[in-house]
């Protein structure tokens, strides 16, 4: 018989924590070591066992603030699928955050992932709403990127000029800051998500005499991928060489190091349609593969 349990790390043993590592992702499995306990997001554990042996985990956060969660791993082992314990950590997950008044609770997984069906079963199966196509993630190979609009030569608008990331000033990075906070800059365009992996040198800026307008942010995932993240322009200069200048030279650094990879993000909900379009008519022809990320939502 399964048996299911809320866990709290700090009440587990070396040897728990070990068993319990396989069950998700390498990026998650240090909240078995340190929970996720801040003041507007906490972390929520579930795990099912037989015979005193993990067999599957479920790991969640939840926003205090929003009043929204996200389930970031749940994993049952080849041997013990099909038999509803995915529903019974999902069920579990619901009452904990009912309690909570949590009104929304979301699900991102790879579309082509083995486990997918048998997640989206679970899913439907504990009455959550749907799925969607959320964003599709484009492969290069640096080494063989090399498209005709690379090449060219792209003269900026006057009093408009390149820099690179590292050379932002701190009264400009104050302006960017209080931009963002007050929404003038869409969230998803913000230059200061996960800064512990911006390839400073990498990434560049465009300023006017009036301020920065423009940057592409690159992060180094890991040695052999370099993300091509967040890109932005301001409107008044996004039908000028201002968006491809600042794009074609992040690449070409990128080449220039000999990075092996080099991935591009597109989120579906939230992209500048003139970002989609160019990504649709630019990048795709050039692209090794590309992955597809779906969200499942739960609405109470």
């Amino acid at each position: 018989m399964y048996i299911l349990n809320q866990l709290n790390p700090a009440d587990l043993t070396p040897k728990e924590k070990q068993q319990l590592q396989p069950l998700t992702t390498e990026k998650f499995a240090s909240l078995l070591n340190t929970p996720i306990s801040q003041e507007e997001e906490e972390g929520l554990l579930f795990s099912a066992s037989l015979e005193n042996r993990p067999v599957a985990l479920l790991v969640c956060s939840y926003n205090r603030v929003m009043k929204n969660a996200q389930i970031h791993t749940i994993f049952v082992s080849a041997p013990h699928r099909n038999k509803k314990i995915a529903q019974g950590l999902l069920k579990e997950l619901d009452k904990e955050l009912t309690k909570r008044h949590c009104h929304l609770t979301t699900k991102q997984y790879d579309a082509a992932s083995a486990t997918k069906t048998y997640l989206e079963r679970a899913l439907g199966r504990s009455g959550w709403q749907g799925t969607k196509l959320i964003s599709k993630r484009f492969w290069f190979e640096h080494e063989f990127f090399s498209p005709e609009w690379m090449h060219r030569k792209y003269r900026l608008p006057p009093n408009v000029h390149l820099f690179p990331w590292v050379e932002l000033e701190n009264t400009e990075r104050i302006v960017l800051w209080n931009s963002w906070k007050s929404w003038n800059i869409p969230a998803v365009a913000s230059p200061f998500w996960e800064e512990e992996l911006i390839v400073k040198e990498g990434s560049f800026g465009i300023r006017n005499p009036k301020g920065v307008i423009g940057w592409m942010i690159t992060h180094q995932e890991t040695p052999e991928i370099r993300r091509y993240s967040t890109f932005y322009v301001h409107p008044e200069y996004r039908n000028t060489t201002v968006a491809i200048k600042i794009l074609v030279d992040a690449i070409q650094y990128g080449i220039d190091q000999h990075v092996k990879w080099g991935v591009f993000d597109l989120n579906i909900q939230n992209s500048d349609q003139s970002w989609m379009k160019f990504v649709d008519k630019r990048l795709m022809p050039y692209a090794h593969h590309v992955d597809q990320t779906r969200q499942a939502w739960h609405l109470r």
